[in-house]
């Protein structure tokens, strides 16, 4: 059994099972998976929810183990947020976390909802979004980006890029028409038709893409003016096609893929639904799924041979076979406006609780093909390494810069998540977006702010609204993350873009 497990009374059995099929039925009308799940399968889950391994082993426990026990509550305000976990879990988080707890307490008994303090609040939405994929010309754009989500956290392109693979990509399909004897017709119907002459260009189907809402422009605060994303509602429709709408199908895969993962015992680093999803969509199975993830970050070990290599030099510590954990920093500034390196100067000081962490020496350069981006570097490339203590937890990080005699001072207070050994934190995949790292101020920003301004910066949750607060001319701002390690594959491609 888990280590938090629901226990109820012998004699509660019958009313359990009675609530676990009114949970069933009020969640189907939100998940098709519930909704086609057979009666025996919805009871083992909802035992699994409550901590056991299956309806027969909670049977046995509450028969057998429990015969003293005269607890009759299961939905209560205490057990709320374990059960809304456990089902987000189950379910890949395929419920609104109101939703779930306002159909719960719809489900418990009378005695069950007078352990609330107050009935959980849900608004049905007043409005039905209908999730249609793109055209076969927008998916020129959207695929692209979609499929490589993976490799960009926080899911931003380049308009420049975008250009330059859809007209490659419609450019070799007309290629491959043609060399089998294909028509204009045929390169029409393939949707390839994609040129300056044919009265479809990049331009009219990149603002078609914009105006349906598969894509948005990234607030120009944080990057230069032409970068975009895909927006939460093209994601969304991606993942439904892809997962059949989360339907038992893709949840039994999934499961199945998950179990098996963990009875291989490989570090496959982290798994995205994204991933998983892919793979169902394309038809693979979940043996060969979990087979080509393990190899994949087998591939990796030059990865995190590059990586350690660098470690060694900047940290005197190795990442292999140790329990060493590390984090990389890489400050940036963002502008649009022209700054010079000469007049840019940046402190770093690292603490983790009495610890004053040594910071390898840098210099300030722009390392990228984007010349808005003015970084940190240090003699073995993109940002730093930073060897932590043994039982560091939390650390403070504090950049003073001084941009052309303008001065910011950005505090950054840090949880690490996961203290196991052999791990590398790396606030470039985790805190910011990678033109505005460690959410650092823009140029716009120092030029423009006055006494106090609200400003937005970029998290993987989302926009937040900040404080910033001049004080004497300096610019202060405050911020709280929480990381999480890094798998290889991330930290290495964030080591050289």
């Amino acid at each position: 059994m888990n280590a938090e497990t629901i226990i109820v009374a012998p004699e509660h059995l019958a009313a359990t099972k009675t609530q676990a099929y009114l949970v069933k039925e009020t969640l189907s009308e939100e998940s098709l998976a519930i909704s086609d799940m057979r009666p025996a399968m919805w009871l083992n889950m909802w035992a699994q929810v409550l901590g056991y391994k299956d309806w027969g082993h909670f049977q046995s426990k509450t028969q057998n183990g429990h015969s003293h026990c005269s607890n009759s509550l299961i939905i209560t305000e205490s057990n709320m947020e374990l059960l809304c976990s456990r089902l987000q879990n189950q379910f890949f988080n395929v419920f609104g976390d109101s939703y779930l707890r306002n159909a719960l307490y719809c489900c418990a008994t009378p005695d069950e909802q007078a352990t609330f303090g107050e009935t959980p609040c849900y608004t049905p939405p007043q409005t039905i979004h209908l999730a249609l994929m793109p055209n076969v010309h927008q998916r020129f754009v959207t695929d692209h980006m979609f499929d490589n989500l993976r490799f960009r956290p926080n899911h931003m392109f380049r308009k420049k890029d975008l250009q330059t693979h859809v007209l490659k990509t419609a450019k070799e399909l007309r290629q491959q028409i043609k060399a089998k004897g294909g028509t204009t017709d045929d390169i029409k119907k393939a949707s390839a038709d994609i040129y300056l002459k044919s009265g479809t260009t990049f331009e009219t189907i990149f603002e078609s893409c914009l105006k349906a809402g598969y894509i948005e422009r990234v607030p120009p605060c944080l990057v230069d003016f032409n970068t975009f994303r895909l927006t939460s509602h093209a994601i969304s429709t991606y993942m439904l096609q892809l997962t059949q709408d989360f339907g038992l199908e893709y949840v039994l895969w999934r499961t199945a893929a998950t179990k098996l993962i963990e009875e291989s015992g490989s570090e496959v680093g982290r798994l995205g639904n994204i991933d998983f999803a892919q793979a169902f969509g394309s038809g693979v199975t979940p043996e060969s799924f979990v087979q080509q993830t393990i190899v994949s970050h087998e591939d990796n070990a030059e990865h995190i041979a590059v990586i350690d290599a660098r470690l060694k030099k900047e940290t005197g510590k190795s990442f292999i076979g140790t329990n060493h954990r590390f984090i990389h920093l890489s400050p940036r500034i963002v502008s649009q406006f022209k700054v010079d390196t000469k007049k840019v100067a940046l402190s770093i000081n690292v603490t983790a609780g009495q610890h004053q962490l040594t910071v390898p020496s840098y210099t300030i350069n722009k390392p990228f093909i984007n010349k808005c981006i003015t970084s940190a570097i240090s003699e073995q490339g993109v940002g730093m390494f930073i060897a932590l203590p043994e039982d560091c937890q939390d650390l403070v990080i504090e950049y003073h810069w001084d941009v052309d005699q303008k001065q910011v001072r950005h505090t950054l207070s840090i949880t690490l998540e996961k203290l196991a050994g052999n791990r590398i934190y790396d606030a470039y995949a985790d805190i910011a977006c990678p033109a505005l790292n460690t959410v650092l101020t823009t140029m716009e920003l120092i030029d423009y702010c006055a006494s106090a301004e609200d400003f937005y910066t970029y998290h993987p949750r989302g926009l937040t609204l900040l404080k910033a607060v001049n004080k004497d001319g300096v610019l202060h701002m405050c911020d709280e993350v929480v990381l999480h390690p890094s798998d290889s594959t991330s930290c290495y491609y964030n080591l050289r873009y």
